[in-house]
């Protein structure tokens, strides 16, 4: 058995890399931008 501190803390790290996973296969799926392109899509000059 764990303590409820450490279960607690093991939930927040699985949360946390559940949270950041999907962005990880951004790059390789083509779903990122230059800043240029950023800048064009937001209109910021």
């Amino acid at each position: 058995m764990i303590s409820p501190e450490d279960y607690d803390r093991s939930l927040e790290i699985d949360m946390f890399f559940a949270s950041i996973t999907p962005g990880l296969a951004d790059p390789e799926s083509g779903r990122i931008y230059t800043t240029e392109e950023l800048e064009k899509l937001l209109k910021i000059s």
